[in-house]
């Protein structure tokens, strides 16, 4: 099972979860719970969804005690951490996002729809936190090949975010508090770490946000972070994306590095008026040793 192979490379025993929370039922996020043995159900495992997303669902192999509704609105307990549901268009039963808050610290897990409504922005104002979609470059969607009924999906206001309407939406909710932006769900055949991270890093250069902006891999197991600050030494990025310290401040691009060419020798300007200096110094000394070697008969 890819889930507990990505688990695997995290060092992450399934045993440890204490609860799954599912957005949505498209496949690309609930393929796992269709199996035979689904992950909630090997290892007792709550999961929570909206109920409109279990009845469109319809799994029966999970026990009825480990599915759990979830209200918009209703913040559910886990452990020391505290899970509110909001909606989010998108083109299912009932989709959410979620806000993940712990102490004063609060997280913004928002993926997989068309548009940000005022009503998010406003509830995710100030999260140090974002897991935010960035999902397409719309010129390359809509050059991508594929059937127009699809692109029509991913452009609309029920589809996916581009990376311009990323930029602006956390540009509206970003602050000085935010301590870090991470865009995910990338699409990986119409859109790129550099254009997603070039689009939000312009949309945040007005803002006072001075935390750290990451390119998550579309493709590859996101570490996990702790609540609090997370330094970036301790978020391996693969060097396919890009990671950038505080873009408030001018760009420096730490990963990946580029080969540093080999540096050329510096040599000095001959019509410079240093070099022209140098070359009168030497060439009177020249001649005083010259006058001097003569009068000794040395």
């Amino acid at each position: 099972m890819r889930t507990l192979a990505a688990l695997r490379a995290l060092n992450v025993s399934p045993e440890s979860i204490s609860a799954i929370f599912l957005t949505h039922e498209h496949g690309d996020h609930v393929k796992a719970l269709k199996i035979r043995l689904p992950l909630p159900q090997r290892y007792g495992i709550t999961t929570y969804a909206p109920k409109g997303v279990w009845d469109a669902l319809r799994i029966e192999s999970i026990d009825l005690e480990l599915k759990k509704n979830i209200t918009v609105g209703k913040p559910i307990q886990v452990a020391e951490l505290q899970v509110l549901a909001f909606t989010k268009p998108h083109d299912t039963s009932e989709p959410v996002g979620y806000m993940v808050s712990s102490n004063d610290t609060r997280c913004a897990v928002v993926t997989d729809l068309g548009e940000v409504p005022t009503d998010i922005e406003k509830l995710l104002s100030g999260c140090e936190y974002f897991i935010f979609e960035s999902n397409h470059d719309p010129d390359m969607e809509r050059a991508s090949g594929r059937g127009p009924m699809l692109i029509e999906r991913v452009l609309g206001p029920n589809g996916h975010l581009s990376n311009q309407q990323a930029a602006r939406a956390l540009s509206k909710m970003v602050t000085k508090e935010t301590q870090m932006v991470m865009l995910g769900h990338l699409s990986i055949d119409c859109n790129t770490p550099g254009l997603a991270y070039g689009a939000t890093l312009n949309g945040l250069k007005q803002t006072s946000f001075c935390g750290e902006l990451l390119v998550l891999p579309p493709d590859e197991a996101t570490p996990f972070l702790s609540a609090g600050r997370a330094p970036a030494s301790l978020i391996p990025v693969p060097q396919y994306h890009k990671k950038v310290a505080k873009p408030c401040k001018p760009a420096k691009v730490e990963f990946p590095l580029p080969k540093s060419p080999v540096p050329t020798p510096v040599r000095p300007n001959p019509d410079s008026d240093i070099w022209v200096v140098m070359k009168t110094i030497a060439w009177v000394l020249g001649v005083v040793l010259l006058i001097y070697l003569f009068l000794t008969g040395r």
